[in-house]
């Protein structure tokens, strides 16, 4: 069962580690909506709850996000 989620990011971390996140924590990008300058809103579906879990512990701890 795939779970979706939404996240508002730093945009030009983002951009340069965006196949190391999918990677490692297991989602697919929907959409990526252009906030500001340095924002962007994910939207993404992982395929499991834990893995959504590990990239939600991921953001916490990186103070970049």
């Amino acid at each position: 069962m795939s779970v979706p989620a939404s996240y508002t990011l730093d945009a030009p971390t983002f951009n340069n580690n965006v196949i190391l996140f999918t990677k490692t924590f297991d989602f697919t990008i929907r959409k990526i909506k252009n906030l500001t300058l340095n924002r962007v809103l994910v939207s993404v579906r992982f395929v499991d709850e834990t893995a959504k879990t590990k990239f939600e512990d991921f953001l916490f701890r990186n103070e970049d996000y």
